[in-house]
């Protein structure tokens, strides 16, 4: 039965979730084995293994009795505008064979970093034939005052057991990092994410159709920020801020009614005071050069009213995903 440590990480398409006790969201299962994929509050995956049952004759050879091919299923999900968070898995075998077929699994749930344990339940049962062992476990975070940030990490240890063989185990499954904040700007109260998933800052096209033509095509001229794989990084600094949007809106020109978008947005470290040059495109008020690639910034004059409804995006979305300083985030245009 391989550890969950050393698995591959990929991350899902952003979801609506609410807090309470959840089954695995369907892309667990729809998606390769033996990977952990993830969004901003939940992770899980599909790992793969085998319970092997063996005796060792007088002669001193091992005899393989049976075999049982093993599906763990680790999620972990959080509430954005919550303390407790859960670590869940799942066990089940779909084929097995000889005496691996009375294989039964129980586990025990550790937590370290700042959060504390409350309470957890994987007692002995079967995995064979059609039916799923599981277990659940579920923490509080620490981080409760005003500003502050904790990191916790939960692990389940599995142990697999078949009448008149020795136990196997403990099988560690050790999760992604839960971050837990009474710190972000815009909301009230502690809430937890999985801070390894980018968090998704959705633009409404029908609301806002030049700002969205001007991000789409910056990019797809090679700027990052479209998918959680090149995502952006948040800054809260706000002299880096105010200088993103001199460096790139300071000479803009004046036309009624329009305002002046530069992607990457100035809330990003991303922006011109990371270097690089401005670009545009054709109808946006500029004398620029029309560029490719994953530096600079593009500028465009917009209708105003799309351009000022940007902010607010951003501080919801910031806000309901704790998106804090440093935090990726990607630009979902729908």
């Amino acid at each position: 039965m391989p550890s969950a440590e050393g698995h591959s990480i990929e991350t899902a398409r952003p979801v609506s979730r609410r807090p309470g006790i959840e089954t695995p969201p369907d892309w667990c299962y729809t998606k390769p084995y033996d990977t952990y994929y993830l969004v901003r509050d939940a992770v899980c995956g599909v790992l793969s293994g085998s319970v092997v049952t063996r005796i060792e004759k007088s002669d001193g050879t091992v005899v393989v009795t049976g075999e049982a091919k093993v599906n763990v299923v680790p999620f972990t999900y959080t509430s954005t505008s919550g303390s407790t968070w859960a670590h869940q898995v799942q066990v089940s075998a779909y084929q097995a064979w000889g005496d691996a077929r009375l294989a039964e699994a129980h586990g025990q749930a550790t937590v370290s970093g700042e959060c504390e344990w409350l309470n957890s339940s994987f007692p002995r049962q079967k995995i064979y034939p059609d039916v799923t062992a599981a277990g659940e476990a579920y923490f509080d975070t620490l981080a409760t005052a005003p500003g502050e940030v904790g990191t916790c990490r939960s692990t389940w240890a599995l142990t697999f057991s078949v009448p008149g063989y020795p136990d196997t185990g403990p099988h560690r499954f050790r999760m992604l990092d839960v971050r837990c904040d009474n710190a972000v700007g815009g909301s009230s109260g502690v809430g937890c994410v999985i801070p390894a998933a980018a968090a998704p800052v959705i633009y409404n096209r029908a609301e806002a159709p030049e700002l969205a033509a001007h991000v789409e095509l910056a990019q797809q001229s090679g700027l990052p920020g479209a998918s959680p794989q090149h995502a952006l990084n948040r800054t809260r600094d706000q002299g880096t801020i105010d200088r993103n949007r001199s460096l790139a809106c300071g000479d803009a020109p004046s036309i009624p009614g329009k305002s002046c978008d530069e992607y990457p947005p100035a809330s990003s470290r991303q922006g011109l005071t990371a270097g690089g040059e401005r670009r545009t495109f054709d109808n946006c008020g500029f004398s620029l050069p029309r560029q490719t690639g994953p530096t600079g910034v593009s500028v465009c004059m917009i209708n105003e009213k799309d351009n000022s409804k940007q902010g607010r995006w951003h501080q919801r979305d910031y806000s309901h995903w704790r998106v804090l300083d440093g935090d990726r985030f990607f630009i979902w245009i729908r």
